[in-house]
């Protein structure tokens, strides 16, 4: 019926469009949009490489961004290692891993709506499942009211400079300066 439609084409393109919105600020480089369905996101960054499945690219070929957008509740848990091995094989070093996924309650709020849904992830559910694979959580944020939640992953940690400061400190039964070594990022 028209209602079921308009339903469903309002609030995917509200989905959608919400979940671009909140992945497209932080790719860098070239990208790789994992599960791209209509491939919307590479179309918004104006350039790109949008596939369904991994496979579909050599392990060979690299990118700067690679993105799971909605992808990672649908995957099978036998696929999911695989997957995440996957796209960190085909990310450049220090390269980006976004991800977004619905919340436990974003996924109560579409079964309500659809009768269907994939479950929710927690927060610690994606960031151990991704780290696993190599990654190294750096950003994790909530949108649409706390039902989705976009991550950035990183490949590798960029080197952290660690300076030595002396700091000196007066012994008042002395008066003798004493260095206390802290360190400081």
């Amino acid at each position: 019926s028209f209602f079921i439609f308009f339903k469903s084409f309002l609030f995917l393109n509200l989905f959608l469009n919400q979940r671009i919105g909140a992945v497209l600020p932080r790719i860098r480089g070239r990208l790789l949009d994992v599960g791209c369905w209509v491939n919307e996101l590479v179309r918004r960054y104006g350039s790109g490489t949008g596939v369904q499945r991994l496979d579909e690219i050599p392990e060979q070929e690299k990118f700067d961004t690679v993105t799971l957008v909605a992808v990672l509740n649908y995957v099978e848990d036998s696929d999911i290692k695989p997957l995440l091995e996957g796209c960190y094989k085909r990310l450049e070093k220090f390269g980006r891993f976004i991800v977004t996924c619905v919340s436990p309650f974003g996924s109560s709020l579409v079964r309500m709506i659809w009768n269907k849904s994939p479950g929710g992830l927690r927060e610690i559910e994606v960031k151990t499942m991704v780290e696993s694979a190599g990654f190294k959580l750096v950003y994790s944020r909530p949108f649409m009211f706390g039902l989705n939640r976009v991550y950035v992953f990183s490949k590798e940690e960029k080197p952290v400079t660690i300076a030595k400061v002396e700091v000196y400190h007066w012994n008042i039964h002395s008066l003798i300066p004493r260095t206390i070594s802290s360190w400081s990022e």
